[in-house]
């Protein structure tokens, strides 16, 4: 609330009375910064091997192995992974920028077996009909049923938190 006082006198006395204004800085206090959660190696390995089926290793290590985004990772088409060059082509992602990020070997491995067993036609997650990307919310859940049954509830762990744990 402070921030939206400060900028509303701010722009009064801008545009309104054509006054210069500096913005006083007990007004307009600073953010504090948190850490992010992130996961040990052993609890993401614990993660994986509780995973019971192949659609939430693929989501998993998807997430730990190329840090991409809950969104950026509904959208991802098969045509966007280069197996060749091991990177995945993130088409308008945050701030609707396109970018390259990493393919692990080991994911690579799990995500072609994945492609055996499910055939996706367009999308590498699929939702209920072929051709039409997994909802986010679906691969969110996935990724939520895996932390419950690693005994990580309680623990605050979620999809961007893998993301978080590939970074560091």
């Amino acid at each position: 609330k402070c921030r939206l006082v400060a900028s509303s006198v701010s722009f009064y006395f801008k545009q309104i009375l054509d006054r210069p204004y500096d913005l006083p800085s007990k007004l307009y206090p600073r953010r504090g910064f948190q850490l992010p959660n992130v996961m040990s190696i052993d609890q993401i390995r614990q993660l994986l091997g509780i995973a019971s089926t192949l659609k939430q290793q693929a989501i998993i290590q998807l997430f730990y192995s190329s840090g991409v985004r809950l969104e950026e990772c509904s959208r991802i088409k098969l045509a966007d992974i280069d197996s060749k060059n091991m990177r995945i082509k993130v088409v308008q992602g945050k701030g609707n920028k396109d970018r390259y990020t990493l393919l692990s070997s080991f994911a690579l491995t799990t995500l072609r077996e994945y492609f055996r067993k499910h055939r996706p036609v367009t999308y590498l997650f699929e939702g209920t009909k072929k051709g039409k990307g997994m909802h986010p919310r679906s691969i969110e859940f996935n990724v939520e049923q895996a932390m419950k049954q690693a005994g990580f509830k309680d623990k605050g762990f979620s999809a961007h938190t893998l993301r978080h744990s590939f970074a560091t």
